[in-house]
């Protein structure tokens, strides 16, 4: 079978041969032109060969922060998400959108429905800026608080991390699947102990155990996966 022809081009000297290329300052086209590919086949390969997306990074600084161009929307600043009830809709559709045609939901498919990269998302997750354009009245007391984007995308990430647990431990779906991206889009790891003292182990009966379970796959069948509404 013969050799893909990416992996000529991931090799160190056609990796270095790309980043001067970037660095000459040509386009995309021009570099696909040099390489003898199609630019549709060069985006296609900065999409799923790593070493050749690094390769074709074009650092800008905007706001104070280096982003890839290629992750800026024609060139211009990073998407902004502004409006909270405009998103916190699209979000609520997303999910009834995901229910009714059974599909799982996830950070990625989350990124597709709003129409923002994955880095936006963790921008926004991250942020500290307490700015928001609604109050809702909080379940804990009853009190109008401020929602920011920040909040509404929180929960949605959430409520996506709460169908994984629901579905790994009543076994609902593929429970090494959903380890997998717990680990790798949630931030799960297997934890580890160590300890040197005198340990005190708790005794747990099998009845609770039991009854533990069926408290869980009771929630996960009353539940299900339930969208974050606004107040109306």
């Amino acid at each position: 079978m013969p050799e893909a022809k990416y992996t000529e081009w991931e090799k160190p000297g056609k990796l270095a041969e790309i980043r001067r290329y970037v660095a000459e300052g040509l386009t995309d086209a021009k570099v696909a032109e040099r390489m003898g590919v199609s630019k549709a086949l060069l985006s296609r390969w900065r999409q799923t060969r790593p070493e050749i997306r690094r390769a074709l990074v074009r650092l800008k600084t905007v706001n104070g922060q280096l982003i890839d161009a290629h992750d800026l929307p024609h060139g211009g600043a990073p998407r902004k998400l502004d409006n909270v009830n405009e998103l916190q809709g699209k979000i609520d559709t997303w999910f009834d959108t995901c229910k009714k045609d059974k599909i799982p939901p996830t950070k990625s498919g989350l990124c597709i429905a709003l129409n923002i990269s994955k880095d936006t998302l963790s921008r926004y997750l991250h942020t500290q800026d307490d700015k928001s354009t609604i109050f809702q009245k909080s379940e804990i007391d009853g009190k109008l608080r401020p929602v920011s984007i920040s909040d509404c995308l929180k929960r949605a990430v959430l409520m996506i991390e709460n169908g994984l647990e629901i579905r790994m431990i009543t076994g609902k779906g593929n429970v090494t699947g959903c380890i997998f991206d717990l680990k790798n889009n949630h931030g799960y790891s297997d934890k580890k102990e160590v300890t040197t003292g005198p340990q005190t182990a708790k005794k747990v009966s099998q009845e609770d155990i039991d009854r533990r379970i069926r408290e869980l796959i009771s929630k996960a069948n009353g539940l299900d996966i339930v969208p974050f509404r606004k107040d109306s």
